[in-house]
């Protein structure tokens, strides 16, 4: 004879067991879901442990960074397109890492006697519409601690790969890309600044200022749009610039390098010496437009 199910619904104990039964596999689930997250959360930040969104910094902070094994003080440079980085593991300090527009990538090489980093850091100067940053790529090599250790050490990772951006920062309106300068005469420097303005619109432009020790004698500025300016006569203490002279601006290509040249006739009064200078005061490689991966 067949006892109906719904005889033993009707019996305390028959709930009591199916809620029992209910929590246990509840909280069983629950533990091995959190489980499974704390192991894939782990492996992640293993990976790129310092890959945080921060808010974007400005131009002229100096920050400290960590990924992974190394420590890294940043500075960004406020009057140019300019990132300087020192690495530090452990005990071991590279420094002197500088990127810029047109060097913007730069080798990251450290070894402790423990661990081996090998990689790169790139330098990405983004048009203001996008924050700029610094990408960070390398890998972290354990080395053989001899065969007293190999045993122990034959069930632990060699290999640890780290990628992410240390930091972010507000890309200026203005930036200057390089500076340079060529004494014409020992009284005379000529200064170039090779300018970014993205409110302009326009493509990059070159200051051209003269000096005479710290005091301005003329200033000019150049363009692509502009192919050549002609100069006029000026002149402070013994220096005198000579009327006629001729400045041209050859912009950069994937096919040729970027220029200001110089065709200028300069003269002192005391002792009496004329100077015809011909040649490049400024020089450099083809710059990616904007929007063609942040000009790195």
């Amino acid at each position: 004879m067949s006892i109906p199910l719904r005889f033993y619904r009707e019996l305390p104990f028959f709930w009591f067991f199916s809620l029992l039964y209910l929590l246990t596999l509840g909280l069983w689930t629950e533990s091995t879901i959190a489980s499974e997250l704390k192991t894939s959360t782990a492996h992640t930040q293993r990976i790129s442990s310092s890959c945080k969104t921060e808010s974007p910094l400005l131009p002229g902070m100096t920050v400290a960074r960590q990924m992974g094994p190394i420590d890294f003080i940043i500075h960004l440079s406020k009057a140019t397109a300019q990132v300087e980085v020192t690495a530090r593991m452990g005990s071991v300090q590279v420094s002197g890492l500088i990127m810029t527009v047109a060097k913007p990538t730069v080798t990251l090489n450290i070894a402790d006697g423990k661990h081996r980093v090998s990689g790169s850091l790139g330098a990405f100067f983004c048009d203001p519409s996008i924050n700029s940053h610094i990408l960070a790529d390398f890998s972290m090599k354990t080395l053989n601690q001899g065969k007293k250790n190999a045993a122990n050490n034959s069930n632990k990772k060699t290999l640890e790969v780290y990628r992410g951006d240390l930091i972010t920062w507000e890309s200026p309106q203005r930036r200057v890309l390089n500076n340079y300068s060529v004494f014409i005469l020992p009284e005379l420097e000529a200064r170039v600044q090779l300018i970014d303005n993205y409110l302009s619109g326009t493509p990059l432009v070159a200051q051209l200022t003269f000096y005479y020790s710290n005091q301005v004698i003329a200033s000019y500025l150049s363009m692509s749009t502009i192919t050549e300016i002609d100069m006029q006569q000026a002149s402070v203490g013994n220096v005198r610039i000579e009327k006629g002279g001729k400045i041209n601006f050859r912009p950069a290509t994937s096919l040729q390098t970027g220029q200001l040249n110089l065709n200028v006739s300069v003269s002192t009064l005391n002792p009496e010496n004329t100077v015809q200078y011909n040649g490049a005061l400024a020089e450099w490689t083809w710059i990616k437009g904007r929007g063609d991966n942040c000009r790195g």
